[in-house]
């Protein structure tokens, strides 16, 4: 069993969206690998990792913090994802890309059904030729499909530095209900840092299979189900 906490600096702060969970689930043994600082690196996973760092940011404001996944570069906008209870705090985030670069944010989109928000980033504010750093995550349905329980996984985001914090873990249940969370979730048994709320949820390729909402202490992590980006990310570059 273990408590449900968003992974914001002030995670346990009670709001609406902060909610006590209890999960019953047979726990699976995590594994932490950090890639920076002190930590070691896993051969099995450092060239994928590396892969996909170009997709994750940081976005900061209002003394909170959080990471985002680009979804979509346009002509003139990069989309990027984040959770909708860092963006209730700050809506014009100050986005850091993986490689420093630093770039003013707006919220676009605030889903009423899921802990999802959309921010923009203009193109001109990184210049054309700056774009071509980042990388959109890749987003394959059915590399999702396929994914079945115990399958490895990796969380990758930005609580400290962007696109830094690694942790590698197992897929518990790709499509499963978890108590006071009103959609279907992605569970896993992954740790994962205050902070790293809106990061990437990735098999072993690196396909984004979801996007952090919450984690415990006991090593769980709930994840917002690829589909679910999918579908709100498509309403928005129709709508635009």
């Amino acid at each position: 069993m273990g408590e449900i906490f968003y992974h914001q600096r002030y995670q346990l702060k009670k709001k609406s969206l902060i909610q006590i969970i209890f999960i019953t689930i047979a726990m699976i043994a995590c594994i932490k690998v950090a890639l920076s600082g002190a930590g070691t690196s896993s051969d099995s996973f450092e060239n994928t990792v590396d892969s996909v760092r170009p997709a994750i940011v940081r976005v900061e404001g209002n003394d909170i913090y959080g990471s985002g996944i680009i979804l979509s570069m346009e002509e003139n906008k990069i989309w990027i994802a984040t959770t909708m209870h860092f963006l209730e705090v700050c809506q014009e985030p100050l986005v850091t890309f993986w490689d420093g670069v630093e770039a003013n944010g707006t919220m676009e989109y605030e889903s009423n059904e899921y802990d999802l928000g959309i921010i923009s980033v203009p193109i001109e504010e990184i210049g054309v030729e700056g774009t071509a750093a980042y990388l959109c995550a890749k987003m394959d349905p059915e590399a999702y499909a396929r994914a079945e329980t115990g399958d490895s996984m990796f969380l990758l985001g930005s609580a400290e530095n962007p696109a830094e914090d690694f942790y590698t873990g197992t897929i518990e249940n790709t499509w499963c209900t978890v108590p006071d969370f009103p959609e279907i979730m992605l569970l896993s048994n992954c740790e994962a840092v205050p902070g790293m709320s809106g990061c990437g949820t990735f098999d072993e390729d690196g396909n984004l299979i979801g996007m952090l909402v919450g984690g415990n202490q006991a090593g769980e992590a709930v994840s917002l189900p690829l589909i679910d980006l999918q579908e709100v990310l498509a309403q928005i570059l129709t709508s635009s």
